[in-house]
């Protein structure tokens, strides 16, 4: 399948998101690759999936980005955009409460205010504030070790122009190798004491300011002691760099859901940037309008999926999640409902699914607490918990144990005997231990215990420096990482050689239990005859297979009663499934080793839409012609007047609703819901 990026879509360069070029297609003509094609069709049949059984891969923005303790915006602007571009849609954040200056932050020291520079809100009463206007700026020591004394004492701070030393000549700081940086056994990551801080929350009440650009000559690095920042590092950057892809990528085949995981700390002083951060007086606490919360609906309120719409939504299905046609219904067996005394339904339990929050209601993340630091006790959450979830609702470890070749001894969901959606796999996630990879690793190689996680039905989480190295200086082991989480497809697949429309080979697929690669999705032509997978539609985890062989085409006649032709949508099902096959008295030669899944591209080539049978249409636009049957609807001559009218009327409510630009453009964009709904 092929995409076309419409024309109001922006280009990366221009806002803040700026991954590598090599990680997005720029070229309007480049056709989509197997691994686009692989992913794109996993995320389609689990759309319809409650998010909290879906796996997504996970990172710390700390072990990513921060191994060297850099705090510095442009290389965190090409590192965050990376993570994003090579796939990672869980990010764990420690976000530290600047006292001095009322801003939430990423630098785990309080940075001293700037006069005349950027870097944020003004500091209650201009405390700790020095002056930029001089080429380099020394406060506490210079460069050569000597001492330097500008104002009150500050303890050991240097502040550098940005023109005049970069980041990596900025004296005493050092890579450290992926042992040495602070990320460390799951016990660590829940511990963050580890960092010179507590916690908080806070910035400013509407749209945060856009941060000053990148790389400017007016923002200072401050160098303090062990750390690098610059006074941009603040979560309104993060969230306001987030937005910016949220627009880039709103396209119905590249929008997907991310989250964000926030640690609470308190920033360490900048007289002891190295010592545990102090608990701030009261009087030096986020105030409405600065709340951590705040930062986050200041630039993505309308994309924020928030608790108090969970609630909402839980308490009315009838006008929510099942207010939807039918091939967009969230799949039966995942939660439980209950009916009022007005026959209407609600859930306690339930989530929705990326169908509705994303096609439909437009919504691209949601936001939780992880874990929250002693010295932030004194400050109230209360207020934050309608937009953001508590800890534990998004984000639970789950314990496992892999031995050194990357397989799993203990907490896999498959080996426990009775696969039962409702039993640990919500949110179930498993901290990956340090992987040795080479500087530049075979993007294309599967790493073993980042495949298993994900086979087993749990999300990866990344919390150590890959490569020793971080995602602005090689996003390779990265994006390594995020395709090993591929659970359904064979390497390499789907594959389909075929160039003309009308040669159907090769356009179904197939689960297989032959090695190496059993429970893997293949290719396969449509007119062969084989077993069908069978999924009982109340019982997720209910498969069987059909007794006799059959086309593609008639597949969907074979299955017994009660139970549908299907396509499994998540690890766990496709582990169903394969144990059902398995029982089989295997018979390679009889072809009794794989089953038709549900799944083709009989419309458009490489275009992959599930539970639709032979008759499903491409939900997407093709991006170039490639001699594909053209969706026409009207005469040549009634399409281009058709076209200039609807171009007049685009024109005008353009310029009529400019004030919903950004969400119309995602009504516009993310067509998906309004005509085929997601790929059926």
């Amino acid at each position: 399948m092929t995409s076309t990026r419409i024309s109001f879509t922006r280009d990366p360069k221009s806002g803040l998101y700026g991954p590598d070029p090599a990680l997005v297609a720029e070229d309007e003509d480049k056709v989509q690759s197997v691994w686009e094609t692989a992913f794109l069709s996993q995320r389609d049949v689990g759309l319809n999936i409650p998010i909290n059984y879906l796996t997504v891969p996970g990172i710390s923005l700390r072990a990513a980005c921060f191994a060297q303790q850099k705090y510095e915006d442009t290389a965190f602007r090409r590192c965050f955009s990376n993570l994003l571009a090579a796939g990672f849609r869980r990010f764990v954040v420690d976000v530290f409460w600047d006292a001095g200056r009322g801003v939430w932050g990423l630098c785990p020291v309080e940075v001293p205010e700037v006069n005349g520079g950027g870097g944020g809100d003004a500091a209650p009463g201009g405390e700790k504030s020095v002056d930029a206007s001089a080429s380099i700026i020394r406060v506490g020591r210079s460069q050569d070790g000597g001492s330097v004394t500008v104002g009150p004492s500050r303890g050991s701070l240097e502040v550098w122009a940005r023109q005049d030393v970069s980041v990596s000549s900025s004296a005493s700081v050092t890579a450290t190798s992926t042992e040495e940086t602070k990320s460390g056994p799951i016990s660590t990551f829940l511990d963050t004491t580890n960092f010179p801080a507590a916690i908080s929350t806070s910035t400013t009440a509407v749209r945060s300011p856009d941060p000053q650009p990148s790389g400017s000559d007016e923002t200072p690095l401050f160098h303090l002691d062990d750390y690098v920042c610059s006074a941009t590092m603040s979560l309104g950057l993060l969230t306001s760099l987030l937005d910016d892809y949220f627009e880039y990528t709103d396209i119905t085949t590249e929008a997907t859901l991310s989250y964000l995981i926030l640690n609470i700390h308190a920033a360490a002083s900048v007289e002891a940037p190295n010592k545990p951060a102090a608990r701030p007086s009261l009087d030096k606490f986020p105030v409405p309008g600065r709340r951590i919360s705040d930062v986050i609906k200041g630039n993505l309120s309308e994309k924020l999926y928030t608790p108090k719409k969970l609630k909402e939504d839980r308490d009315n299905l009838n006008q929510t999640w099942f207010a939807v046609q039918w091939n967009n219904m969230p799949a039966r067996g995942y939660y439980s409902t209950s009916r009022r005394t007005d026959d209407t339904r609600m859930t306690r339990d339930g989530w929705p699914t990326e169908t509705f929050i994303t096609f439909r209601e437009f919504h691209r993340v949601l936001a939780g607490f992880g874990t929250i630091d002693p010295q932030m006790a004194d400050y109230n959450f209360a207020g934050d918990y309608h937009s953001i979830f508590r800890p534990g609702e998004l984000f639970i470890i789950h314990n496992t144990t892999i031995d050194a070749e990357g397989n799993f001894t203990s907490g896999c969901l498959t080996h426990s005997g009775s696969l039962n959606p409702n039993a640990n796999s919500s949110w179930a996630t498993s901290l990956i231990p340090p992987r040795s990879l080479p500087q530049n690793p075979n993007i294309d190689l599967a790493i073993p215990a980042i495949t298993n996680c994900t086979t087993c039905g749990i999300s990866p989480f990344l919390n150590t420096t890959l490569s020793n190295t971080t995602a602005d200086q090689n996003y390779n082991p990265y994006l390594a990482f995020t395709r090993s989480t591929l659970w359904s497809w064979t390497p390499s697949e789907p594959s389909n050689i075929t160039t003309q429309p009308r040669d159907k080979s090769r356009r179904c697929a197939i689960l297989s239990t032959a090695d190496p690669y059993p429970g893997r999705w293949y290719t396969t032509d449509c007119t062969s005859r084989r077993l069908a997978a069978c999924q009982n539609p109340n019982q997720p985890f209910n498969w069987t297979v059909s007794r006799e062989k059959a086309t593609y085409t008639e597949a969907d006649r074979k299955c017994p009663q009660d139970y549908t032709f299907a396509v499994p949508r998540t690890p766990l099902e496709n582990a169903a499934l394969l144990s059902a096959l398995s029982t089989l008295n295997s018979d390679p030669v009889d072809g009794n080793d794989e089953v038709y899944i549900n799944i083709n591209s009989l419309h458009t080539r490489n275009c992959w839409t599930a539970n639709g049978g032979a008759n499903a249409t491409c939900p997407y636009r093709p991006r170039i012609d490639l001699n594909e049957t053209r969706i026409v609807v009207v005469p040549v001559v009634a399409t281009v007047i058709v076209f200039v009218l609807a171009a007049a009327t685009v024109f005008v409510k353009c310029a009529a609703n400019r004030r919903e630009a950004r969400r119309g453009g995602a009504r516009r964009v993310l067509r998906g819901w309004e005509y085929e709904g997601v790929p059926s």
